[in-house]
């Protein structure tokens, strides 16, 4: 009989904001998987988002922090250790209640997320992103690059330390290439996508707009559904831009150009950070890099890479061609830190239908196992499926010649 007693099983208790939001869900997605991998279990006391409202009187902040009410309950739960969104958390915005909030929690290690927090005492630690850089480089991109001059900005909450950073690579843009801003030009929105009236009183006032500038992909949403409404078509009539390249960003039509931030891996340092501070180690903060990505919706072209194809070339020659031009294609709309991994899915995928296609008279039950083989690969990868079906499509229509066999396997990967 073992009478090894069994190692208990580290809680950990995790508060964040408007699950509604992609960026919560992915975070969460990080958490989630990285805590199983460690053998943690987590408990989610969801909120509500920080800045619910787009007023800001008395009865809005009241509002707000009665749907954090689950956040009283948190020392109840009997978590180990804590890990907090702060930037998502409502009615803590003003720096005296934040630090109260903290307090709560000063007897249990914690890892702040989006706020930096003094870790003298060892027990705690935050993990913020680099927001000022990589969107000062978007923003001028739009100014320099583009040539626009008549701009507005959607910023984040006021209160907010991602907002505040964002709109201070906005302003700073601005006084260097001298481009005119008025007050009217800057709103504040909630991070969320149901700005639609600030956007739509944006473009009442200014209906000869170049530019809007989101502080995040969520309000960029809206900028878009506004836009379609008005007639206006995204990255021809009107330049958009966001912040966090969400799985969204490449769903939206055209892709959204904008600034990555990984946000599940957000939520893995969280759980790795946790985990050692239980183990009484002492962790660093951590500041996660950024980087712009152009795509279409800021008035760039999609870039289009044709394969090389010679008649003295044997179709296996000719397939190679068509696959790296698909893949050059495709991860062009990602950022250089994700490249080689969205490279290799694709190519995983590609081989599949390289061995379909180069079989001599494939029968349609063949075809219907490549589609059954390619759907479980595509899973896998999680390889975006509406970018994906346009650059096959490219492909496809500029391969017309090679419609028998790799045509159809194309066709039925889409």
């Amino acid at each position: 009989m073992n009478n090894t007693p069994s190692k208990k099983r580290p809680l950990i208790g995790v508060l964040v904001g408007d699950v509604s939001f992609d960026f919560s869900q992915e975070l969460m997605s990080g958490v989630c998987d990285a805590s199983t991998g460690f053998g943690a279990q987590v408990v989610f006391l969801l909120g509500m988002q920080r800045h619910s409202r787009q007023t800001h009187t008395s009865e809005s902040a009241m509002y707000a922090i009665s749907h954090n009410s689950v956040y009283d309950y948190a020392s109840l739960v009997g978590a180990d250790a804590f890990i907090m969104a702060c930037g998502s958390l409502s009615g803590y915005s003003g720096a005296g209640l934040y630090q109260q909030f903290l307090e709560r929690f000063g007897d249990h290690p914690y890892v702040v997320l989006q706020e930096k927090v003094n870790d003298e005492f060892g027990n705690r630690t935050s993990i913020v992103i680099e927001n000022y850089q990589s969107y000062y480089q978007c923003v001028q991109h739009i100014v320099v690059d583009h040539g626009y001059r008549r701009i507005a900005y959607v910023s984040g909450p006021a209160g907010h330390p991602d907002a505040r950073e964002r709109l201070r690579a906005f302003e700073d843009v601005m006084a260097k290439y001298h481009v005119p801003v008025s007050e009217k030009d800057i709103v504040y929105g909630d991070f969320s996508e149901y700005v639609d009236m600030l956007v739509e009183r944006l473009l009442a006032e200014r209906p000869d707009l170049q530019a809007i500038i989101f502080a995040n992909d969520e309000m960029a949403k809206a900028g878009y559904r506004v836009c379609e409404k008005l007639g206006l078509v995204v990255g021809r009539d009107i330049a958009i831009t966001g912040f966090d390249n969400l799985r969204s960003a490449l769903q939206m039509e055209p892709p959204l150009s904008t600034v990555w931030q990984d946000t599940y891996r957000m939520g893995t340092l969280a759980i790795e950070s946790i985990m050692a501070l239980l183990a009484g180690k002492h962790v660093p903060a951590i500041t996660m890099q950024t980087e712009f990505i152009r795509r279409q919706s800021c008035g760039c072209t999609r870039e289009n890479f044709f394969p090389v194809v010679t008649t003295t070339m044997d179709d296996k020659e000719a397939i190679e061609a068509i696959c790296d031009a698909t893949v050059r294609s495709y991860i062009s709309q990602f950022g250089s830190r994700e490249q080689v991994k969205k490279a290799s899915l694709l190519r995983s995928c590609l081989h599949i239908v390289r061995e379909y296609s180069l079989r001599a008279g494939a029968a349609t039950q063949e075809n219907e196992t490549l589609s059954q083989q390619l759907r479980k690969t595509y899973e896998r990868s999680e390889l975006p499926a509406l970018l994906l079906s346009r650059c096959l499509e490219s492909q496809i229509r500029n391969l017309l010649c090679y419609q028998n066999s790799i045509t159809d396997a194309l066709n039925r990967f889409k």
